[in-house]
């Protein structure tokens, strides 16, 4: 999807460069304004034979055209797919496509409210910051898992089932364990990867489900703390489970499960997962340890 992506844009891409420093910057001259107000930009020539033999108004139409943005003659539906698809390509290539958004409000409602191929183009460009094009099975098969609380072994009593998909962002959300007693005391478990100390959690048990191409995506800036392990992460484990103390301010130190495919990773609950996991050195996780008996993260097909 990448290569397309660029190959899509590339063309256009300048003209579209062009008009972002319009309607961001504005158009500078050294001699006049438009008629708004708005400097238009200067243009260095070399004089030619027509420069002395035009008269005044065929040289002003020459003028306008050369300070048109050829952006604007493109048809609508044109247009549209050029900013959509370079939104998406600035999300794969981890720059935010901020600067694309605020030119004005008609690029932002084609980028927020359009659609490609039945997905709108603000879910796409979510997918693509978070490394998902490439690995669409993987992570449809993740949308799909649920994490389950189950107070007493053995038994569907009080069960409770949360799924990833619920999630306000499946990538980067938390569970809610507010209704499984008072496990949210000792305990939080979320999706992604931890990236700082949270004041809420500075006396818990952290657990971490990350994607193993959402930490691939990003190992050079936010997931850095993870470079030390990637290489030995088994292609066969497309989810790694992390275990962190919420009080620590070292985002190197944690415990990790990255060599189990989906069917593995169902077979029992985190507590049981945590004791196969690798760390540096053991961890005390205080109470957080014996609440995460309650739960199982079934990845299902």
């Amino acid at each position: 999807m990448k290569k397309s992506l660029k190959v899509l844009i590339s063309s256009l891409m300048i003209a579209l460069t062009f008009a972002s420093s319009q309607g961001i910057h504005g158009m500078e001259d050294s001699s006049e304004r438009g008629e708004q107000g708005v400097k238009r930009p200067f243009v260095y020539r070399v004089p030619s034979v027509s420069d002395i033999t035009e008269d005044p108004e065929q040289k002003k139409r020459r003028g306008e055209e050369i300070r048109e943005n050829p952006f604007n003659g493109c048809p609508k539906e044109i247009t549209a797919m050029v900013l959509q698809l370079a939104a998406i390509d600035e999300c794969l290539n981890n720059r935010s496509p901020v600067n694309i958004l605020l030119v004005c409000r008609e690029w932002q409602k084609q980028i927020e409210e359009g659609f490609i191929a039945g997905k709108t183009v603000k879910k796409l460009c979510q997918e693509a910051w978070y490394g998902v094009p490439g690995h669409e099975e993987i992570y449809e098969r993740f949308l799909k898992s649920v994490l389950i609380y189950r107070p007493q072994k053995g038994s569907e009593v009080g069960m409770i089932t949360m799924r990833i998909s619920e999630l306000g962002n499946p990538l980067e959300g938390t569970f809610d364990l507010s209704q499984c007693g008072n496990v949210g005391k000792y305990l939080s478990i979320s999706t992604g990867y931890r990236k700082g100390k949270k004041q809420e959690n500075k006396k818990k048990l952290e657990i971490w489900l990350a994607p193993r191409f959402l930490i691939e995506k990003k190992l050079t800036t936010t997931a850095g703390h993870f470079q030390c392990i990637f290489g030995n992460w088994s292609d066969k484990a497309p989810v790694g489970i992390f275990w962190t103390w919420g009080g620590s301010d070292d985002l190197t130190w944690y415990d990790y499960l990255t060599r189990q495919n989906y069917d593995e990773l169902s077979t029992d609950n985190l507590y049981e997962k945590c004791h196969e996991a690798a760390g540096p050195e053991p961890v005390d996780y205080m109470g957080g340890v014996a609440e995460s008996k309650k739960f199982h993260v079934h990845f299902l097909n």
